[in-house]
């Protein structure tokens, strides 16, 4: 009984948690109304919530697998809303992130993340991150996981700091 309850019960008062769950077309317009008339901070808080199991709006979002562009459109607007919502683990400490490469999101997209919140993800272990994938057998394709690692070595490697003149500066693309 323990998990059907956690099951039904699992978005219970938390609006934005059921939207990302949900199969709507209009999933980001929805997100957008829901959060239109928020503070900042507000914004942040309900993005940074969790539910039962220790999950986000964004992780929610990311485990449903759906790379279709309504799906790609509402991450890609939590993500803008509150980049560090990337970077919270859940309850298997696990990040969105980590979720999206799963599902063998766009590379393109997780190329974006990459670069322009590339402060927030920094944080990440990501030898670890692709150690895991590579050892999860979740059915990640060889080809997907190779791309994977180009891009994050592609993206780390324009915005490694460089020494100039015993100041550290990261160049700007």
């Amino acid at each position: 009984w323990g998990s059907i309850y956690l099951t039904r019960h699992r978005f219970d008062g938390l609006a934005i948690h059921g939207l990302c769950f949900s199969c709507m077309e209009n999933k980001s317009d929805q997100l957008k109304l829901a959060l239109h008339n928020k503070s900042t901070d507000d914004v942040e808080s309900a993005l940074l919530q969790r539910d039962r199991i220790g999950m986000t709006p964004l992780h929610v979002l990311s485990c449903m697998g759906s790379h279709d562009a309504p799906s790609i459109e509402s991450i890609e607007f939590l993500v803008q809303q509150c980049p560090r919502a990337l970077t919270i683990e859940d309850g298997w400490g696990d990040t969105p992130f980590v979720y999206l490469l799963l599902s063998e999101a766009p590379l393109d997209m997780m190329s974006r993340f990459l670069c322009q919140h590339y402060d927030e993800l920094r944080v990440l272990d990501f030898e670890n991150v692709m150690l895991k994938l590579a050892t999860m057998n979740k059915g990640i394709s060889d080809v997907f996981l190779r791309h994977a690692v180009c891009t994050l070595r592609q993206c780390m490697a324009n915005k490694r700091p460089t020494t100039n003149n015993s100041m550290t500066t990261i160049p700007q693309h």
